[in-house]
């Protein structure tokens, strides 16, 4: 780690560092300012012994252009340490966003994972594909238009299925257990950020059962779970082949219109309800005044016949929207209240980004 006494000492002849942006896969991270040109970068400092795994990881860092990436501005070594100079992007990273807000709405998670799947697609579609290796919250940043990935130090071309990565525990895939990395490591990693969102926190539960039982709990759609599900699957073949495919599922699910709310549905049971009894009222009066109008009793027995039967669905219709109505209720305090519980207030702003 550099201490304060290297605050004062120029790395590079030209870059002096100002504060610690935090520790990354393999190294740390830092906010350093460069001198000639008076402009702030985040500096990733790796010890050298990794010199070897990065030679060719820093040529492709230099091929990448993406506005969902920091472009790269210099690297070099000085003793034994390798410096990779990136843009500087400034914003909350997720891990802050979420714990200033709460959990986020769907709508706003389909958006930001719908970003993070265009920059992780267009790694995942290059010659050789690259893999980021460690996505989580604080790798990621959110500002108002704009969605970054970050810490690209431990990203890899995709030579084989055993390449050396370091992951994050609780978004790492079981695959990197045994020294393997895929596009399909991303995808599993995409899914347990997508879970961070809609949850407010991270999710140490193992087992789709358990993860799928909380996502109906806190009230997400059938078609997100079925999304996170896929991503979440042990076997990385199982899953998105890569972001491309992923964000295009999560396209399909964003054109869907909203689900009805509580009072909707209510609503519409009341008007099944009344619709049940008018029909069952008219039934008792041609049953009761329809010989004296003049009406068959062979046809009118059908017709009440008919009519006793449409009303009885109609009068289950209204019971079956009343029982939604009560659900979409209880799910939103469910919601009120899990987001009371997670959310950490920072200096009272409540205001999301994404609207």
């Amino acid at each position: 780690m550099y201490g304060n006494r290297n605050r004062e000492k120029l790395i590079g002849g030209k870059y002096r560092l100002t504060d610690s942006l935090g520790e990354g896969g393999f190294g740390a991270v830092y906010r350093v300012r460069d001198e000639h040109i008076n402009k702030e970068y985040a500096m990733k400092i790796l010890p050298y012994d990794h010199g070897e795994i990065l030679s060719n990881e820093i040529n492709m860092l230099r091929a990448l252009e993406h506005p969902g990436l920091p472009s790269l501005h210099d690297v070099f070594t000085e003793g034994n340490k390798i410096f990779i100079v990136m843009e500087l992007v400034e914003g909350e990273t997720l891990e802050q966003y979420v714990k200033a807000r709460g959990k986020l709405s769907i709508k706003e998670t389909l958006y930001i994972s719908e970003c993070l799947c265009e920059t992780v697609g267009y790694l995942h579609s290059r010659s050789v594909p690259v893999v980021h290796g460690d996505l989580k919250p604080q790798n990621i940043i959110v500002r108002e238009g704009r969605v970054s990935l970050v810490d690209l130090g431990g990203a890899m071309k995709m030579y084989g299925n055993s390449q050396i990565c370091m992951g994050t525990p609780g978004y790492a895939p079981p695959e990197l257990a045994q020294g393997k990395i895929t596009t399909e490591s991303d995808v599993y990693s995409m899914g347990k950020v997508m879970l961070y969102m809609l949850m407010g926190r991270r999710i140490n539960e193992s087992g789709h059962k358990s993860v799928q039982k909380l996502l109906r709990m806190y009230g997400v759609p059938g078609k997100v779970r079925k999304v996170i599900h896929k991503c979440l699957e042990i076997q990385p073949e199982h899953r998105y082949a890569g972001g491309k495919q992923l964000k295009e599922s999560l396209t399909k699910i964003k054109m869907r219109k909203n689900h009805f709310s509580g009072m909707a549905a209510g609503r519409i049971a009341t008007i099944f309800r009344i619709s049940g009894i008018l029909m069952m009222l008219y039934m008792f009066l041609l049953y009761k005044y329809g010989e004296s109008a003049g009406v068959s009793y062979h046809l009118e027995g059908l017709y009440i016949q008919k009519l006793y039967l449409k009303s009885l669905l109609i009068l289950l219709a209204g019971f079956q929207w009343d029982a939604l109505s009560v659900s979409s209720y209880r799910t939103a305090v469910l919601e009120c209240e899990c987001s009371m519980i997670v959310t950490e207030y920072e200096g009272g702003n409540e205001q999301k980004l994404f609207i």
